[in-house]
């Protein structure tokens, strides 16, 4: 399925029509829909901009998201990170993380964040020193000093966007990690999405 984002709030119609492969067209159904809340304007994108090939996700006891980037309608071409999770009827926690490019030192990940069709669910920053021995055996280690993670923040689904989240470490990081990113906790039998926009890096 297509996710539109749009930067007016407003009443928008989506028009649609069947055509089969004998190339007999269907009559034109005219679906409106209103936009309450509308993708939010930034000065500038933050990590949601990079290319979408330096993104990993990984995934404990479920498949992974399907991460996807959104160009919403509006002047300010504001671009947005799309996240798509499976259904699970078991505890799932995902990884969604890129190396850290920047030369400073790292107190945590600001972000916007907007949830669809979501039980429950909550999102931590994370960040990883090193990969060694790998980001999943790190998540299974609570003290693993392989990574540092945020106290968890519940997500809420109530067609608003939660602004300026603020996830800081739990402890200081000493070194520039090499990799940082978002970790998600969910459980739930309807596929859930988020929508990330203005995910930057806290400086120390």
């Amino acid at each position: 399925s297509n996710k539109v984002a749009l930067s007016t709030p407003g009443t928008y119609f989506i028009h649609a029509n069947l055509t089969d492969g004998a190339g007999n067209t269907s009559e034109t159904l005219h679906l409106p829909f209103l936009c309450e809340t509308a993708a939010p304007k930034i000065a500038e994108d933050g990590l949601e901009a990079i290319p979408l090939s330096k993104f990993h996700t990984l995934s404990m006891k479920g498949k992974p998201a399907n991460v996807l980037k959104n160009q919403p309608a509006g002047e300010d071409g504001n671009t947005l990170l799309l996240l798509t999770f499976p259904s699970s009827q078991k505890l799932v926690r995902t990884l969604v993380i890129t190396r850290y490019s920047g030369k400073k030192l790292l107190k945590g990940l600001s972000l916007d964040v907007y949830g669809q069709r979501i039980a429950s669910m909550k999102i931590q920053s994370i960040a990883f020193p090193s990969l060694k021995p790998g980001p999943l055996k790190a998540l299974q280690e609570e003290e693993s000093p392989s990574k540092v993670t945020s106290a968890p923040v519940e997500i809420i689904s109530k067609g608003e966007w939660q602004r300026n989240l603020t996830l800081h470490f739990k402890k200081s990081l000493s070194t520039k990690p090499e990799y940082i990113g978002l970790l998600f906790t969910h459980e739930q039998k309807d596929r859930p999405s988020v929508i990330i926009d203005n995910l930057k890096p806290i400086i120390q």
